[in-house]
């Protein structure tokens, strides 16, 4: 086998990984946010706070995604070529996630976790009507923003393996 066959499989091998790290971790996350805002402010806190910090290392993994893409496009011998429909598609479909998460995942969770930390603070994390983050002043908009941003990621996830899987175009 070539150098620049076995290169070409180590940075698809970096490309995939990073697409599980960063797609696994926003996936993982959802699931994580519903049990949250099911839960008092006490216990929601620790897992906002988990989420956060989780975040930080799958957006390391998508801002992978793409430099690995680039490179392997640059690697294919005029296999793959920039201009082709589906990696143009790939690249407006990475953008849009980027942009869910930084204009309406990151910021809602933030605000959620400020909400969650001044129940936390005014007593046991609970009010009068249940107790649930949910319930509190002010967390159903910014959860329907954390919905929507984590619906969007998820549904453009499933946009972009029809791009890598199908290539339509190629």
């Amino acid at each position: 086998m070539e150098t620049t066959a076995v290169i070409y499989r180590i940075i698809l091998l970096g490309h995939i990984g990073a697409a599980i790290v960063g797609f696994g971790a926003l996936i993982s996350h959802g699931s994580f946010h519903a049990t949250a805002v099911r839960s008092p402010a006490a216990e929601a806190v620790p897992v906002l706070r988990a989420t956060a910090r989780g975040s930080r290392v799958a957006e390391y993994g998508l801002y992978a995604v793409l430099a690995f893409g680039i490179v392997l496009i640059a690697l294919s011998d005029d296999v793959y070529r920039y201009s082709e429909p589906w990696i143009s598609a790939s690249f407006v479909v990475w953008i849009l996630i980027i942009g869910l998460i930084h204009g309406l995942v990151r910021p809602a969770r933030a605000k959620l976790l400020e909400v969650a930390t001044a129940a936390e603070l005014e007593g046991d994390g609970t009010d009068d009507r249940g107790g649930d983050l949910a319930d509190r002043a002010g967390a159903q908009p910014l959860l329907a923003r954390l919905a929507a941003g984590e619906a969007g990621t998820q549904l453009l996830l499933l946009g972009a393996l029809v791009l890598m899987i199908w290539k339509p175009g190629h």
